[in-house]
């Protein structure tokens, strides 16, 4: 947040490209450092009835985790962003204030 603040002071569009290059080196680190849970073909030894029922369950996860996570990101989003054009509007705060508030 401070971080983003003393960016914004630079260039308006810094700290998102900032973010993004950090999102990368996470990226590579955790594609190269973190091993894999499950070796390829293991799971080939189950049942095929097990499977099905499996499958169920895991659609039902999968839906609500994205409804969820979709839901809670976009509060956040919109928090966020509300602060962020609400401040100069309101206290007439500088791009490194807003960064430091939010």
């Amino acid at each position: 947040s401070v971080l983003g603040g003393a960016l914004g002071s630079l260039s308006l569009s810094l700290p998102c490209f900032v973010t993004g290059g950090v999102s990368f080196v996470g990226f590579v680190l955790v594609w190269e450092f973190v091993p894999e849970s499950r070796q390829p073909g293991s799971a080939m030894q189950a049942s095929v009835a097990k499977d099905a029922t499996q499958a169920s369950g895991n659609q039902t996860a999968l839906v609500l985790n994205s409804v969820f996570s979709f839901c809670i990101g976009f509060w956040m989003v919109a928090k966020i962003s509300g602060i962020a054009l609400l401040m100069p509007t309101k206290f007439d705060f500088n791009p490194n204030q807003v960064g430091l508030v939010a």
